[in-house]
């Protein structure tokens, strides 16, 4: 591990969650995170843990799997970077609620808990900024919900697309979607065979087109229309 390199530091300061938080606080944050990388596959952080720290990537996707409820733990969600998670150990005292495990090759930016509870203890204030992550997590899990509850096959698959994407509320401009068919099946909660059919249809009306591990959405404010 390193302390984070300044051009991870410059893209989490003006992405996400912690550019809308005041620079006195991203620097508290960023001066204390470490850097690593991880292979596909490797744990971030595991369901469960009662420390740990808070996460953000800062490129790569990441799978997160529901660690309450189903004993299997389905995968929920596809995070791209500058998605921050692992402050509920801290601000509640529960064990962490998601595991989350790189999908491609990850950087990582870890604050240790250690860390994170004497900056939360010096400066209190630093509260407020952490329940507006909180919100922000509990708006796409709520989002997730939604989006697999949709009856229709296609505008199902096209939410999670969007969303996966980092533009289920807005942009406009083509997103990749950094997921394989049996990820959209899984989040889905379709079948591959219907995932497969689904996103033929999709392409041949010119929203989305097919790549290795990817899906490119084309045209994402036409896709939102679509889903409605």
């Amino acid at each position: 591990m390193r302390t984070i390199p300044s051009e991870a530091a410059f893209y989490l300061a003006n992405t996400g969650w912690l550019s809308r938080i005041p620079k006195a606080f991203q620097d508290e944050i960023l001066d204390a995170c470490l850097c690593y990388e991880l292979d596909p596959g490797q744990a971030i952080a595991h369901g469960g843990d009662e420390s740990g720290g808070m996460f953000g990537i800062v490129s790569g996707a990441a799978c997160v799997y529901s660690a309450v409820g189903s004993s299997d733990g389905p995968l929920i969600h596809i995070a791209g970077a500058a998605f921050w998670f692992g402050i509920f150990p801290v601000t509640n005292g529960q064990p962490r609620m998601i595991s989350v495990t790189a999908q491609t090759r990850c950087q990582v930016a870890r604050m240790p808990q250690a860390a994170l509870q004497s900056l939360l203890e010096r400066k209190p204030e630093m509260w407020r900024w952490l329940s507006l992550l909180s919100l922000e997590s509990a708006r796409l899990a709520v989002q997730a919900l939604a989006d697999v509850l949709i009856r229709d096959n296609e505008r199902r698959c096209a939410a999670v697309l969007l969303r996966v994407a980092g533009c289920r509320e807005c942009g406009d401009q083509p997103a990749s979607a950094i997921l394989t068919q049996d990820d959209l099946a899984a989040l889905s909660n379709l079948s591959r065979p219907t995932v497969s059919l689904v996103l033929r249809h999709l392409a041949e009306r010119g929203l989305i087109s097919l790549g290795y591990r990817a899906i490119t959405l084309q045209a994402p404010a036409k896709l939102r229309h679509f889903v409605g």
